[in-house]
């Protein structure tokens, strides 16, 4: 990685980050924040764009891009446009691929869940000449002025236009831990085993569900140390089979939510609030499925916390999912070109 391959040219590659920058990181996992410099700080930018760019920006991501994490761009798109920075979005269901590689796409959708089932709609062959002329217009002066737009594609498949992403026009769903959502199993103690910890889960749906944005938890939790760390996996299920929409994960040092540690606290005998936030999300649950959450210490790819904890859930109104849901019928849906890949039409 960064550069070194084991080839002769590597020593033509070597630099002082090399070394810097992995060293930031185990030490960011130790202690909590940067305390060994501000190796990421100095390369954080965003607010000198918001400042000072003067050009425009067409921002495309996979909203299942686990490389590039979607935090990368909801809500920095709405962040740019509320700046006065002419952007346009294009957000499907891919992973860390580029939107017209539909063998690759189609391997991966092969998973289940992780926008899988927007295969093959997830396919857009016309990306590249709706960024050419994006370019045209904004570099040369040449053709129409672009709608400055989100495109974006829920799990299901379907594409959508938005003026913003997330959309201002969502209602709060509101489900409480223990109420709305029923522990179905487990206890509410959360083990630093990443295997060990509580599901939730709601009444069949009573009609279908559309979710956009970034769904927040706010958890009321204690610890047996000043430290621990929380993973929430959300689920869509059809009886015992469920696929993955969405999750969040927050060390707690950060349980305030921001950049900056967070207040400390007694263990034991103290409670926090953990405000996470999931990776942005647009999903569609439909009527009779369930919503799982399952809580554990991590998940996925991510390292355990350096400062391992019992967790204990609070479950009750200190407890609760929140989802940004909105109507689809009121929302202007379209089909792109369609896929004429043989694995497309297969």
């Amino acid at each position: 990685s960064y550069g070194i391959d084991g080839d002769e040219e590597d020593y033509g590659n070597l630099c002082p980050d090399y070394i810097i920058g992995p060293g930031t990181g185990v030490s960011a996992w130790m202690f909590g924040s940067e305390i060994a410099g501000d190796y990421w700080a100095e390369r954080y930018f965003l607010d000198r764009v918001l400042e000072n760019y003067g050009g425009s920006v067409y921002l495309i991501q996979g909203m299942h891009d686990w490389n590039v994490d979607p935090h990368m761009a909801v809500p920095t798109i709405n962040l740019l446009k509320d700046n006065g920075i002419e952007s346009k979005g294009l957000f499907g269901q891919w992973d860390h691929d580029y939107p017209d590689r539909a063998i690759q796409l189609d391997e991966r959708s092969e998973l289940g869940g992780r926008g899988g089932e927007a295969f093959p709609e997830m396919i857009r062959f016309d990306w590249m000449q709706d960024l050419l002329e994006w370019f045209d217009w904004y570099l040369k002066g040449e053709g129409r002025s672009p709608e400055l737009h989100v495109e974006i594609q829920s799990n299901q498949g379907s594409w959508r236009i938005e003026d913003r992403y997330p959309a201002s026009d969502t209602t709060e769903l509101v489900m409480s831990l223990g109420t709305e959502l029923e522990r179905v199993s487990g206890g509410q103690n959360v083990l630093p085993d990443a295997s060990t910890g509580p599901v939730y889960q709601s009444m069949p749906l009573t009609e279908d569900l559309y979710i956009q944005g970034m769904p927040r938890l706010h958890v009321e939790v204690s610890t047996t140390t000043v430290g621990g760390q929380l993973y929430a996996l959300l689920e869509d299920c059809d009886g015992n089979n469920c696929i993955h929409i969405g999750h969040a994960i927050m060390d707690l040092r950060y349980h305030e939510g921001g950049e900056e540690l967070s207040s400390t606290w007694a263990p034991i005998v103290g409670t926090i609030t953990a405000k996470m936030e999931f990776f942005a999300l647009d999903a569609e649950i439909s009527e009779g499925h369930t919503i799982r959450l399952s809580l554990l210490s991590t998940g996925e790819d991510y390292l355990p916390a350096s400062t391992s904890s019992i967790v204990t859930i609070s479950e009750g109104e200190g407890s609760t999912l929140q989802l940004d849901i909105f109507n689809h019928e009121e929302k202007m849906y379209w089909e792109p070109p369609v896929c004429t890949h043989t694995v497309c039409t297969s």
